[in-house]
């Protein structure tokens, strides 16, 4: 993580990081883009369980988007464009 570890508390970043790779790449979009309502979601309690909420769905995003080898000329961005929740918070 690059951006969220420098607005978010420790035990939040630990407790993300247990998440996987995927969780980590969100919450730094998140941080990047939506600074104040991250640390308020993390504030209220919401943050985590958001957080692994969306890794879900973008790891079933990715699974469909590559399922019988099709798409395998895409990136998992633009897998996730076509297949994908929406992406913010």
């Amino acid at each position: 993580m690059m951006y969220a570890h420098r607005i978010l508390k420790p035990e939040t970043i630990s407790a993300a990081a247990k998440l996987g790779p995927i969780a980590d790449q969100i919450l730094d979009r998140w941080a990047m883009g939506w600074k104040a309502k991250l640390k308020a979601m993390e504030k209220d309690g919401t943050l985590l369980p958001r957080l692994k909420e969306q890794a879900e769905a973008e790891k079933d995003a990715l699974m469909r988007g590559r399922e019988g080898g099709q798409n395998s000329h895409l990136s998992d961005a633009e897998i996730q464009e076509i297949y994908g929740p929406p992406t913010g918070l």
